[in-house]
């Protein structure tokens, strides 16, 4: 599963990806995110982000809630 953003939030300096449906390990193995205007990319597996309804992102800015950054370019988790 592949999610592209474009969109900018100026309140927090923050990314976030929503979605409508939720994914289980049997349909999906991770969530891999770009981030297209600072070209950063997220590979985080489907147990990371269980019961979350949106993932929020803080590709360039320094924050305490940057919960996913461990998955920042962790293509190795794509390789198992």
């Amino acid at each position: 599963m592949l999610f592209n953003t474009t969109e900018w939030s100026s309140k927090n300096g923050s990314r976030s990806v929503a979605g409508k449906a939720g994914y289980t390990a049997e349909e999906i193995d991770a969530l891999v995110v770009h981030i297209q205007p600072c070209d950063v990319w997220y590979v985080i597996p489907v147990e990371a982000f269980a019961g979350c309804k949106n993932l929020r992102f803080y590709p360039d800015v320094e924050c305490k809630f940057a919960r996913w950054e461990s998955y920042r370019e962790a293509w190795h988790l794509l390789r198992g």
